[in-house]
């Protein structure tokens, strides 16, 4: 049904681009263009609905067989059972229900798969009434890692998960609107609707762990090899989104269309004003917006005057993390090389795309000799700024 509903969503670009390309004068062409996109349309809004139901059956088929066992879905055990080639009981029909969710969404296995509603669960989960946690409360046993800081969604990114297909996100440039006198003929403007595509690009995160971890059955060790995995994939794929990457997404910093502004030096008052006058210029002054910028301009703004000579800072202890009235955060995957970088802007228009679930590869061979396992996780992710208007960026931040 997924790669169906992907078909259909590519013949209704098209459909449109007809559409917009027709002569107004041509009554007959017009009418059968506009019933071909009112066909399509239908067609989609079936299509997803089967999707939908599909993945609703599958979830609570699944949801079922949990209470039958009387227990989660565990990923330790998925991993040792992987590794052993002996899958069994839940586990197994994750894996089951994982590889029919690739299936439809037309992409190739490399290994076993965590379907996506098992991953969100999975994910978000601390802790239940009953006490079946993945992150039970109990004295820390692990070191956390040291990971960058997720800032994105928290700024207000639009996350849309469980996708099939490419997806078209439309920019102010797809709607036009203007006055005309009753009876007057309007002239048609070209509408692009696919400008902005969202299309699902392959993410690797590698990781080894010991047997001896594996073996152990603590819902301690359970939680902190997810939140591993976890921060390792977030932090890729935000700093995709941020700073671009190579066969990934092309990053803010370097989507065309989005003012820059050169700071040449020391970061200033003006500089922080003049980000939010390049935003309001373009009238996107709207939405979700923001500051955001990495720890070494976080600090500078704590000690840089906000005036020559007075005695209040562009940053302040009371300011509740809030700056020139909009909020603001930091994260060192905003990139400090060659000067810092601080972008502002309506983070709504920023958007994450997520497809599937995890394509979980479990190697007990290659590392075989120190008793450790390597797991691969495969996932699908994509990031655009459906208007390009809405962000401006200063560069070259000395701090």
């Amino acid at each position: 049904m997924a790669r169906k509903i992907a078909e259909i969503k590519n013949d209704l670009v098209e459909a449109k681009k007809a559409l917009g390309a027709v002569d107004r004068s041509d009554k007959d062409a017009l009418t059968a263009a506009v019933a071909k996109v009112e066909d399509l349309i239908r067609e989609l809004d079936v299509a997803n609905a089967e999707e939908a139901a599909e993945q609703a059956l599958a979830e609570r088929s699944f949801r079922s067989k949990e209470n039958q066992e009387k227990r989660r879905f565990s990923l330790l055990k998925f991993i040792n059972e992987v590794a052993s080639d002996s899958l069994s009981g839940l586990e197994l029909d994750a894996a089951e229900e994982g590889a029919r969710e690739y299936d439809r969404l037309g992409f190739t296995r490399q290994g076993q798969v965590i379907p996506s509603f098992l991953l969100r669960d999975i994910l978000g989960q601390s802790v239940t009434e009953d006490g079946d946690v993945l992150g039970e409360v109990r004295p820390a046993v692990f070191m956390p890692q040291l990971n960058n800081r997720l800032t994105v969604q928290n700024l207000g990114a639009t996350v849309l998960t469980g996708l099939v297909g490419k997806v078209p996100v439309a920019s102010s440039g797809a709607v036009t609107a203007e006055w005309a006198a009753e009876g007057k003929d309007v002239a048609v403007k070209k509408i692009n609707w696919a400008k902005n595509m969202l299309s699902p690009k392959r993410n690797v995160t590698r990781t080894a762990v010991t047997k001896d971890l594996l073996r152990q059955t603590s819902y301690d060790v359970e939680a902190y090899l997810i939140r591993l995995m976890q921060n390792a994939h977030n932090e890729l794929v935000e700093a995709g989104v941020i700073a671009g990457a190579v066969d990934g997404p092309t990053g803010i910093l370097k989507t065309a269309g989005v003012k820059v502004i050169d700071a040449a030096g020391a970061i200033t008052w003006e500089n922080i004003v003049a980000l939010e006058t390049a935003v309001n210029e373009n009238n996107a002054n709207k939405g979700r917006l923001g500051y955001l910028t990495n720890a070494k301009v976080w600090g500078a703004m704590k000690t840089t005057p906000k005036l020559d000579g007075g005695d209040r800072f562009i940053m302040e202890e009371n300011a509740g993390n809030r700056l020139n009235g909009y909020p603001v955060d930091w994260t060192n995957i905003v990139p400090s090389a060659d000067g810092s970088a601080m972008i502002f802007g309506n983070w709504e228009d920023l958007f994450v795309g997520e497809w599937g679930g995890f394509d979980i590869v479990i190697d007990p061979y290659t590392q075989a000799g120190s008793a450790q396992i390597i797991i691969t996780i495969n996932a699908w992710n994509d990031a655009i700024v459906a208007e390009p208007k809405s962000f401006a960026v200063l560069k070259g931040i000395t701090a």
